[in-house]
């Protein structure tokens, strides 16, 4: 039987966060899909399908096989089938080795929910590049038929995140397989993305939130933040 592949250092150091907080309570975590090829088109379609490669499958596998023993893990993932992918390989590892976790299904907001024209999406993050385009979308450069305000983006996620018990069980793991730009974009609400000492997320790499009591303990990439779950979602979005 073959070795399990190693998790890359920032995903191993983010595992031992996941265990700890598992320990203590509810545990979220907002986590990029794992390798995929390259995007060569800048037609959706195209960067919809691009697939993960036979690494990126192996990857998720030893991630799901990390999974902390004892933990009941739910897994979510963005309808884009790379995450899909992404979640339905993390399961089958955590199985192997004996681990609890499940497939809860699709959502829509791992999608990128805010984004009201996908395909102008695609073509503007290809002309900008990633950095670019989280700058115009920080700058409010960006048009309303496009996308949602940066902020309201992140509120709006992170209060998806949120939703459920505010106090669960110990053990209790709520993965949520998404792309780099949701991880951004959550990540605004806690400090500045457009900053060139900022690292893009990695894949398999994902913000950490443990809920408790009233406020949000946020851990990313050794960092850690506590804010009032109030303060960090925001008010609702106005109706539209």
């Amino acid at each position: 039987m073959d070795r399990p592949l190693a998790l890359p250092p920032p995903v191993a150091r983010m595992m031992a966060e996941i265990e700890r907080r598992c320990r203590e309570g509810r545990t979220i975590v907002l986590l990029r899909h794992s390798v995929r090829g390259p995007i060569t088109t800048t037609r959706l379609e195209g960067a919809w399908n691009t697939p993960l490669t036979p690494r990126g499958r192996a990857l998720a596998q030893a991630f799901g096989r990390r999974l902390p023993a004892g933990s009941r893990v739910r897994v979510w993932w963005s309808p884009v089938p790379r995450c899909a992918d992404t979640a339905e390989h993390l399961v089958r590892g955590a199985a192997a080795a004996g681990r609890s976790a499940r497939l809860a299904g699709p959502q829509w907001r791992l999608a990128a929910s805010y984004v009201h024209d996908p395909a102008d999406l695609v073509r503007r993050f290809a002309a900008l590049g990633p950095r670019g385009f989280v700058r115009d979308w920080q700058a409010g450069r960006m048009p309303a038929a496009l996308i949602d305000p940066l902020p309201e983006a992140a509120a709006t996620l992170l209060r998806h995140l949120l939703r459920g018990p505010r106090a669960a069980r110990p053990g209790t793991l709520d993965l949520h397989v998404t792309h780099d730009l949701n991880i951004v974009a959550l990540l605004s609400a806690v400090r500045d993305v457009t900053r060139r000492t900022f690292r893009w997320p990695g894949y398999l790499e994902g913000v950490v939130l443990a809920p408790r009591g009233a406020a949000v303990e946020w851990w990313w990439r050794g960092r850690r933040w506590n804010v009032s779950a109030v303060a960090a979602a925001g008010r609702p979005p106005r109706s539209r």
